[in-house]
């Protein structure tokens, strides 16, 4: 009964992801969206551990549900940021690599933060330095090349979420 309650709960959050990210509800996209929903939920159910699904998993959801829609608003806005520097930024591009510190403890934390600031139009993340803590970031048009000030503009409320959702 406990695998059913979290195929359930797996379904849940994976046809949510699903509606959020195709923004319709037509009846194809929403069948389609509950085929291949339960499908992945058979699929993620049976390569979990086998524990029940509990509160901490629920708000770790709810914190992925919040991170969602800040990347998606921060890809939004870095979509017009690189697309007004490319037609009207006549000379003022200012590209930099810089050195970024980081907090995340798990390697799925650091994968999540590497990844999102990647995917995020306008900057690349180029290499982690475990020893030392830091990641290096190609930024198309560096505000700043101090390292506390590119954190904060660039990966702190990603870190933040990382915590939340791997910590």
């Amino acid at each position: 009964m406990q695998r059913l309650f979290n195929k359930l709960v797996i379904f849940v959050v994976i046809f949510t992801f699903y509606l959020i990210s195709t923004g319709s509800l037509r009846m194809f996209t929403v069948f389609f969206g509950i085929i291949v929903s339960v499908m992945l939920a058979i699929v993620v159910d049976r390569v979990m551990p086998a524990r029940a699904i509990g509160v901490r998993d629920a708000a770790k959801a709810v914190y992925l549900l919040q991170y969602l829609v800040y990347f998606t608003y921060t890809v939004m806005k870095s979509h017009i940021d690189v697309a007004r520097l490319i037609l009207m930024g006549k000379g003022r591009l200012r590209p930099a690599v810089v050195a970024i510190p980081y907090s995340v403890e798990s390697d799925y934390g650091l994968a999540f933060l590497a990844l999102s600031i990647t995917n995020t139009p306008g900057t690349l993340a180029l290499n982690v330095d475990k020893r030392s803590r830091i990641l290096f970031v190609h930024w198309i048009d560096a505000a700043s090349v101090d390292s506390r000030e590119a954190r904060r503009l660039i990966s702190e409320k990603f870190e933040e979420f990382a915590k939340k959702i791997f910590g």
